[in-house]
């Protein structure tokens, strides 16, 4: 019997650690406003820019991984190094990135995902506390 229970007392706490709690009601996340690519076709082996206009009902207090995925990645991000020029946190932000795609990269379609983290609430055990976005651009 005793065996048992432990067992079960394990189960219940391992369900416990697995859940990432609910944000409060009256949090929201950040919101990506706008996304400008200095090029509308990304060029292997050259350099472009990303602007990412972000706001929150407090303030951004991060705008953090940028990571770069090809329809070939099978859902892995690709490695294309960023320049993140500084920035200010606040109720409305601009980030520039300059990236530099690299020589080897594969054609065809990309997206890149980043991600913007709440000054307000920084979120609870295992939760991100951010707004996340994807855009699409083609690579040649």
């Amino acid at each position: 019997m005793l065996p048992l229970l432990a067992v079960g007392l394990l189960a219940v706490g391992l369900l416990a650690v697995g859940c990432v709690p609910d944000p409060p009601p009256w949090w929201t996340p950040p919101t990506f406003q706008s996304v400008v690519y200095s090029s509308t076709e990304v060029v292997a082996g050259s350099s472009f820019t990303v602007t990412r206009t972000v706001s929150d009902d407090h303030h951004v207090a991060r705008v953090t991984d940028f990571a770069f995925f090809h329809v070939s990645s099978l859902g892995w991000p690709i490695a294309v190094p960023c320049e993140v020029a500084d920035w200010k946190p606040g109720p409305v932000v601009t980030v520039e990135a300059t990236c530099t795609m690299p020589a080897i990269a594969p054609n065809g379609a990309w997206r890149l995902q980043v991600q913007a983290y709440d000054g307000e609430y920084s979120g609870g055990e295992g939760s991100c506390a951010c707004g996340s976005s994807e855009t699409a651009f083609t690579g040649w």
